[in-house]
């Protein structure tokens, strides 16, 4: 299976003594893909277990999303969809993005008021003529917040 064979990666470097620091591209990957894999194959424990390692030993921005996506996805799959919101939050702020602890309508009413004030002033060709968004860590930002938005009316229905 592919998940002992890179259980069997890992192990070969730490038995051969190689560090993150040695060999930081292969044991990147190895996580990345065994994480995966562990979490495809309901082990959450051992994906939880490997993305905290990516997230101690992450050099970039992207791996560490990915892991924090992880924790987050075996959190749903556990059915601890406020589990799931804490950590899709945790995410974020990691990503840099912060929001009000407590939102009432006014935050929203505002909000909403200032991009239709930002839309008013734009024809339909000038929207679908703005560039695409390639910010990775935007991008990642924006699947965090839809999960969030749909985790919280999962969340709300299931409650009484």
């Amino acid at each position: 299976r592919a998940a002992d064979h890179l259980r069997e990666g890992i192990e070969l470097l730490t038995r051969k003594g190689i560090s993150w620091e040695q060999n930081y591209d292969l044991r990147l990957t190895i996580h990345e893909n065994l994480a995966e894999v562990e979490m495809v194959l309901g082990n959450f424990s051992a994906c939880k277990i490997l993305s905290n390692k990516i997230l101690l030993h992450g050099k970039s921005q992207e791996s560490k999303t990915q892991a924090l996506w992880n924790q987050v996805s075996v959190r749903v799959a556990e059915n601890q969809m406020s589990d799931s919101i804490r950590a899709g939050k945790e995410a974020l702020t990691e990503l840099g993005v912060t929001f009000p602890v407590k939102v009432n309508t006014f935050h929203i009413v505002r909000k909403l008021f200032r991009v239709k004030s930002l839309l008013r002033t734009m024809s339909d060709d000038d929207v679908l003529n703005l560039p695409v968004l390639t910010d990775t860590s935007k991008i990642a930002a924006h699947r965090f917040l839809v999960h969030i938005a749909v985790m919280s009316m999962m969340d709300d229905q299931e409650k009484p």
